[in-house]
């Protein structure tokens, strides 16, 4: 009989019995435009016979509203850029491993991607803002809790939703990658009252809209 780091007892009557290996997690960060992307890749242990080989929890500091993409044992969440993050790792056995990262990169000028590094400590709306593109509704605006991001294009977008305070800082990165058809629904009740500004960049056009939080 043997029990294992994680409390893990077998019993054998013939045989050799091996340990898993130690969970490692490599974790990644790249900033563009403002966005961070960190990945978390999630090595040894005892994955889950699924797609889903371990279960990832994400914290990050400012708190941040996020929503893992989880394949294999990878693990990509998206938030502003100068975001302190941590991730904790379990397996099938319920042994866990974390790990933590404050490397993810400062954020850039948005309005500017070639912007020396001495200004990377600001953060502006894009331009090109288009403020009557019918293919994309945002409402209700004033709202108090929710706010509903309808896109009516027949084809897929890639880019990124974020909301902007009143002097132009990302406060939540709603979504980064392929933009569906389909309506968003954003819980947006942690925001004090006041104005923001919802931010659309897709690799096709610029979306900026004003939307005023009044509870």
């Amino acid at each position: 009989m043997v029990t294992d780091a994680c409390g893990t007892i077998v019993e054998s009557s013939i045989g050799t019995i091996t340990a898993p290996a130690p969970i490692v997690v490599a974790l990644t960060s790249a900033s563009i435009k403002g966005v961070c992307k960190v990945t978390a890749i999630a090595t040894g242990g005892t994955p889950f016979p699924s797609n889903q080989q371990y279960n990832f929890s994400w914290q990050t500091s400012p708190n941040f509203y996020v929503t893992p993409v989880n394949s294999g044992g990878s693990s990509t969440i998206s938030v502003p850029a100068g975001t302190s993050v941590t991730v904790t790792v379990v397996d099938s056995k319920q042994c866990v491993k974390q790990n933590n990262t404050t490397s993810c990169p400062n954020p850039k000028m948005l309005n500017n991607d070639n912007a020396d590094s001495s200004e990377n400590d600001q953060e502006h709306l894009p331009n090109g803002n288009i403020s009557n593109n019918e293919n994309v509704i945002i409402y209700p605006n004033p709202t108090n809790e929710k706010i509903n991001i309808d896109f009516s294009y027949s084809e897929k977008l890639v880019g990124n939703i974020s909301l902007y305070n009143s002097i132009g800082k990302i406060v939540r990165v709603i979504k980064d990658g392929v933009i569906e058809k389909e309506i968003h629904n954003i819980d947006i009740s942690e925001f004090a009252n006041g104005v923001y500004y919802i931010a659309i960049r897709t690799d096709k056009w610029t979306k900026t809209e004003r939307l005023v939080i009044q509870k």
